[in-house]
């Protein structure tokens, strides 16, 4: 067989790439230095903010589920980081930002040696061998500022891209360092183990096994016979950590957004939808713009009629990585490294609430960036300049593109800065897009820009009547004028068109308690307890609304399972020490303004209460 990888003459890459890595490391700073000012947005409020199970590190069985439908759900690698950063900063949102990036520099770290290491590979021609630091360095440079994959490393609860890319890489690496052991048994355990975690993290990783066999037969062995006599217990263990994602997928921790039982887009609509989709994510690789979060108006493909186009290129595209497989596998091995990671999400599997998703490209556009610095090189080498011309040329080709895309990411950055921001930019380029619309008013709406709110919500509805984010937020627009009959009629259509909505209940008994009917009022909090009993602003509702109707040890009970669910929730414990004041219990009083202040200083409220209590006025407020 040969030894699969080595210098042109035949030595092995040397382990220490300081300056490189150095490089790395600074290029991706500056980039995405401005990303780290940014606020939770869109699912990182039910992925992070509102989820309980990230307050604590133990029992670890809490820690690592999370709220189904929520990115880290059916996800427990995910779950764990969010509860380590809860641990760390509470909801300090640059701690989760800081984490997000170092995994996005370990990734480009990862990635520069598994191209370093690939290009010197046998199979490649000599010349590709000697350039294979700067062609490995240029790939990872390009790759780690590129727009397309902000919305991976901005967007917070999106991590579960970084952590997926991580273990594939940590996985391929091992497989990569194992070839050339002389014992590579420790190799190929953490590799294993890597891919264990990998599965752990997102469903894509599903890939990885595939993935590293196939490397192994073009870059390594010579047949598929040999590979196997050769590694077959190593595959056979790789293959076997199928079965933690089976069992993560079984209890359908995403059964509310994928699967084959919607009947509004059938396993062959999506499948030819995605033709188009996945043009889409190539033109975004070559011209990233404009990015978006949202693609809810992306037209479904019912027919064949008017997609004829896409489906010639994605299949010639297809069939070009099969040819090149077959005459060439060195460069049809990165083809094919697109299409497994791709092909969980963007074949027949239904994802009726993201058609698109554009964090999907974040491990196959290192792919496409290899192929396309090798396209690049190979052109400039046939220019036949001189040495230290074409090292000029080729450096100023990768600075051009390094400072053209990092600015691009910087602005793209900018627009996470706030909800407010993301969304007006999203709606702005998909106005016909009644989800964007509806989220965009809610934006405005916490913003306090609520007839500007309310002109939204109705653009929403003029686009889809039957959109219950829209009636929600129109609703809370309508709640926030005092016109509170028509704000409960919303709520109420919310309720017909989805009757598992526990925040139109919450709202609407909001409402009840602000017209003095705590009675009607504890009816819908209650409701909405029953369909999300994992929500603390809910539990502290219901027990305003008991409160006010003096069952104060009911009240007393929803408070304690609020604070339980959020425990620096400031104020539960005001309400809870109003309570127990009513009651005459002035000392456990004090305690709960005392531990409200604790959770938050600037409460005023808590500060009142004490205050009062030490001038010897008693009354709560």
């Amino acid at each position: 067989m040969g030894t699969p990888y080595g210098t042109v003459a035949g030595q092995r890459p040397s382990a220490r790439f300081h300056w490189p890595a150095i490089l790395i490391i600074a290029v991706g700073v500056l980039a995405y230095l401005n990303s780290l000012s940014g606020a939770f947005v869109f699912d990182d409020i039910p992925g992070i903010v509102e989820n309980p199970h990230i307050r604590h590190l133990w029992p670890l069985s809490s820690t690592l589920t999370a709220p189904l439908d929520s990115p880290p759900a059916g996800r427990p690698m995910v779950a764990l980081s969010l509860a380590i950063n809860y641990r760390v900063g509470e909801l300090q949102v640059i701690g989760y930002h800081v984490l997000n990036l170092l995994v996005h520099l370990l990734n480009g770290l990862l990635l520069y040696g598994v191209l370093r290491r690939t290009f010197v590979a046998q199979r490649w021609a000599p010349s590709v061998a000697a350039a294979a630091r700067g062609l490995a360095l240029s790939t990872t440079l390009l790759w780690l500022v590129h727009p397309l994959l902000t919305e991976s490393v901005t967007y917070i609860s999106q991590r579960t891209e970084l952590l997926v890319g991580l273990f594939l890489l940590l996985t391929l690496s091992c497989a990569i360092r194992g070839a050339t052991a002389d014992r590579p048994i420790r190799w190929h355990v953490a590799a294993i183990v890597f891919c264990a975690l990998g599965m752990a993290s997102k469903e894509v990783m599903a890939a990885a096994p595939l993935g590293v066999m196939l490397y192994e037969r073009i870059f390594v062995f010579e047949s598929f016979t040999q590979m196997w006599r050769r590694r077959r217990r190593f595959f056979v263990g790789l293959m076997l950590t199928w079965g933690i994602l089976i069992a993560l997928t079984a209890g359908g921790p995403r059964a509310g957004t994928v699967g084959f039982h919607f009947q509004v887009v059938t396993p062959l609509d999506y499948a030819r939808t995605q033709c188009g989709v996945l043009l889409h994510y190539l033109r975004l690789a070559l011209w990233p713009h404009p990015l978006s979060v949202d693609y809810h108006d992306w037209p479904i493909a019912r027919t064949w009629h008017g997609i004829w186009p896409a489906v010639v290129v994605i299949g010639a595209l297809l069939g070009g990585t099969l040819w090149a497989l077959w005459r060439k596998p060195w460069l049809g091995f990165f083809g094919a490294w697109c299409v497994l990671i791709l092909a969980p999400s963007s074949s027949l599997v239904p994802i009726p609430s993201e058609i698109v998703a554009e964090r999907r490209m974040y491990l196959p556009l290192a792919a496409l960036m290899t192929l396309a610095v090798l396209a690049a090189w190979k052109r400039l080498d046939r220019l036949r300049l001189r040495p230290s011309r074409q090292r000029m040329v080729q450096g100023g080709l990768v600075l051009i593109g390094l400072v053209g895309l990092s600015v691009v990411t910087v602005r793209r950055n900018m627009d996470y800065a706030t909800e407010l921001s993301l969304w007006t930019q999203t709606a702005a380029t998909h106005p016909n897009s009644s989800y964007a619309q509806a989220t965009l008013c809610r934006a405005l709406l916490e913003a306090r820009h609520v007839e500007e709110a309310q002109d939204r919500c109705l653009w929403a509805l003029s686009l889809e009547p039957w959109r219950p984010e829209a009636h929600l937020n129109l609703g809370a627009t309508l709640a926030q004028q005092g016109r509170y009959d028509e704000a409960m009629a919303e709520y109420a259509q919310v309720v017909r068109l989805d009757a598992t909505s526990a925040k139109a209940h919450n709202n609407w008994g909001t409402v009840l308690l602000q017209l003095g009917r705590p009675q009607e009022a504890e009816s819908h909090f209650a409701e909405s307890v029953r369909l999300d009993p994992s929500f603390a602003q809910m539990h502290f509702n219901l027990g305003n609304a008991l409160a006010r109707q003096e069952r104060f040890d009911e009240a007393v009970q929803e408070y304690a399972e609020s604070i339980r669910i959020q425990p620096r929730f400031a104020d539960a414990h005001n309400n809870w020490g109003n309570v127990l004041l009513l009651q005459g219990q002035i000392n456990a009083a004090r305690e709960h303004y005392v531990a409200a202040l604790r959770a938050d200083p600037q409460h005023v409220k808590a500060a009142n209460n004490l205050h009062r209590l030490a001038s010897g006025a008693i009354p709560p407020r």
